[in-house]
């Protein structure tokens, strides 16, 4: 996997995507059960290794963990390769959809994924 670490995440004066660190939030609350940590995937597409990367926390560790996925240059489709795999582990890809990183401009991440080093490039943590 390329790099990680928390930030948030938001254009760079306007000339593509970029990512910054920033406080990640999520601790604090009190009550029987703590605040969900919040992660995000980030590749170039978005169609494929992101995808699985959300859809396996959001399978796995739902209950602990928020899952999103991006991509600096989204495809706009789901690989069918990557559903596929999904369902081998029984899990489903119902809703998954290609996003652009733009979607989730100033909200704060636990955690910042890159899946790949174009999108590494693209938004340093």
């Amino acid at each position: 996997m390329g790099g990680s670490g928390s930030g948030r995440c938001g254009s760079s004066h306007g000339s593509g995507s970029g990512c910054g660190t920033g406080n990640g939030g999520g601790t604090g609350a009190s009550g029987p059960r703590p605040p969900k940590r919040r992660v995000l995937f980030l590749c170039t597409g978005n169609s494929a290794r992101s995808q699985i990367a959300e859809a396996l926390v959001r399978a796995r560790w739902g209950r602990r963990w928020e899952a999103f996925s991006a991509g600096t240059h989204p495809a706009g489709f789901v690989h069918p390769e990557a559903v596929a795999v999904l369902a081998e582990w029984g899990i489903s890809a119902e809703g998954a959809r290609s996003k652009s990183v733009q979607e989730f401009a100033g909200q704060a991440f636990d955690l910042v994924v890159t899946v790949c080093d174009q999108a590494q490039e693209a938004c340093p943590v």
